[in-house]
């Protein structure tokens, strides 16, 4: 029988402000981000060998100052019984870049300039693995993929 798995990823967003004082002084570093405000479906996975899933996603940015962006994956965790796949069982890549499964974050975008007053699109790519599927229940998972925007490099 195969076992189905349904990801659901939530993007959280954390704002790195240095004095907010943009509209008083805008000579003060800052950072602005605006990320899509749906959840990430990641899709159907079955079976029990290794599972690989990519998704785009586009944040917004506007910044009057050198930016970069962290990213770190939570996890994910069953919608019923709650019960967590194990760090260990996955994977995720974010442009490239492996990103830790816990509260840790990794660098994945970075900018040596400030962006137009409009703002500039930056593109994530997401990729997440799991193996040994078949010792998780199935049914749909959740997650969040948090993203931290921070002024300076």
């Amino acid at each position: 029988m195969c076992n189905l798995a349904r990801w659901s990823v939530v993007v959280g967003v954390c704002f790195g402000l240095v004095p907010v004082a943009w509209a008083a002084d805008p000579k003060q570093p800052f950072v602005s981000v605006s990320v899509p405000h749906d959840g990430i479906s990641l899709g159907v996975v079955y079976g029990s060998g290794s599972q690989k899933t990519d998704k785009q996603l586009t944040v917004h940015v506007v910044a009057n100052c050198p930016f970069y962006l962290r990213a770190g994956f939570r996890g994910l965790t069953h919608e019923g019984d709650k019960r967590s796949i194990a760090p260990s069982d996955l994977a995720v890549t974010i442009n490239g870049k492996k990103v830790p499964v816990g509260p840790s974050q990794t660098v994945v975008v970075g900018s040596g300039a400030a962006t137009s007053p409009k703002g500039a699109d930056v593109s994530i790519d997401l990729q997440v693995e799991v193996t040994n599927m078949g010792s998780y229940p199935a049914g749909r998972y959740d997650g969040n993929l948090v993203v931290t925007v921070m002024a300076g490099l």
